[in-house]
């Protein structure tokens, strides 16, 4: 499948000079329910099992126990999905390579910059990916270090797939990477395609919620007849708050990893992908909304530096108004039509 992505020409350098695809983190896209989290958590359902489980206390700490572990097990998940969001990445391309004045605009002109797309295809994305999996080092090619210790670092998930436009107000039914390749129906236009990356905590690195309740010592209560309501409160907000430090911790620490491998990566979070730019890169177009005599200079001048041989063209679409032509037309009885 033929692939293009648009892009202004300070991008474009950054790609040549680096031989990296910037990749940024996916709530700098632009669209606020991206990755939502509608389905992993219903909260009204949530609140009538914390209202009923409240209500069924018999007064045992054995019934706190389970209570306290079936509404954090039903939270966490939002938990776990507020830490993902913050290290999922995503890279979107349009699907074909017929030029769109749409995504001209869109990600070109309102950068009041020179602009170019990139001609590629689905099979050059896939083998970047998969080298970079295949990698027996994939962690630190992308991100230089995720910590000492190969045994402690965190695991990596990548996928290349087509985004679904969902209409408006559809639950997202699913997990996992696959939630971050759906959008909202007016996004439909675009036409995308996207690589995203997502760093997971392994098991151990997770809140253990067996050990968080051993550790609040439920079940050595001397005197189980206590276990109330009001008890039974004060022990999932401790647990919970427990659990958020928890991720929290981790989200420091990654952060931390990620700031170290690139600068710039607090204020404008991504990641890099390596690639190969003779690969990748089959043709560039110029922005036909620019200053399209300076731009195919400075993208020659770019590719010269860097050493890149690609062929690059102007855009088809017409943006100069054809020259008006005079004209004068005899009529009959010595009448006339002219311009």
């Amino acid at each position: 499948m033929k692939l293009s992505r648009y892009m202004d020409i300070d991008k474009y350098r950054d790609l040549l000079s680096t031989k990296t695809l910037y990749v940024p983190r996916y709530d700098k896209l632009g669209d606020g329910l991206e990755g939502s989290m509608q389905d992993c958590m219903d909260t009204k359902e949530a609140a009538s099992q914390l209202t009923q489980g409240l209500r069924r206390i018999s007064g045992t700490a054995q019934d706190a126990t389970h209570i306290a572990r079936t509404l954090l097990e039903c939270f966490d998940p939002a938990l776990y999905e507020n830490f993902l969001q913050n290290f999922t990445f995503v890279s979107c391309w349009h699907r074909g390579v017929k030029e769109s004045s749409l995504m001209w605009k869109t990600y070109t002109e309102k950068n009041k910059q020179g602009g170019i797309m990139i001609k590629s295809d689905v099979s050059s994305l896939e083998s970047i990916l998969k080298e970079n999996a295949n990698s027996p080092r994939s962690v630190d090619t992308i991100f230089q270090t995720l910590g000492p210790n190969p045994s402690a670092k965190y695991r990596i998930s990548i996928g290349l797939n087509k985004v679904r436009y969902l209409p408006l107000g559809t639950e997202i039914n699913f997990t996992g990477l696959t939630r971050y390749v759906c959008k909202q129906k007016p996004y439909a236009d675009e036409k995308e395609y996207r690589i995203v990356l997502q760093i997971e905590l392994i098991p151990e690195q997770r809140p253990n919620l067996s050990l968080l309740l051993n550790e609040a010592n439920v079940l050595d209560e001397a005197n189980v007849s206590d276990w109330d309501q009001e008890k039974l409160c004060d022990l999932i907000i401790d647990i919970w708050d427990k659990m958020k430090r928890s991720y929290n911790t981790q989200s420091s620490v990654l952060t931390g990893f990620l700031s170290n491998s690139d600068s710039n990566f607090q204020s404008k979070p991504h990641v890099r992908f390596p690639v190969n730019l003779t690969s990748l890169i089959k043709e560039v177009v110029i922005n036909p909304y620019g200053d399209v005599e300076s731009d195919m200079q400075e993208i020659q001048a770019i590719n010269d530096e860097f050493g890149l041989s690609v062929p690059f063209k102007r855009s088809i679409i017409k943006t100069e108004a054809p020259v008006p032509t005079e004209f004068i037309v005899e009529l009959p009885g010595g009448r006339r039509i002219q311009t």
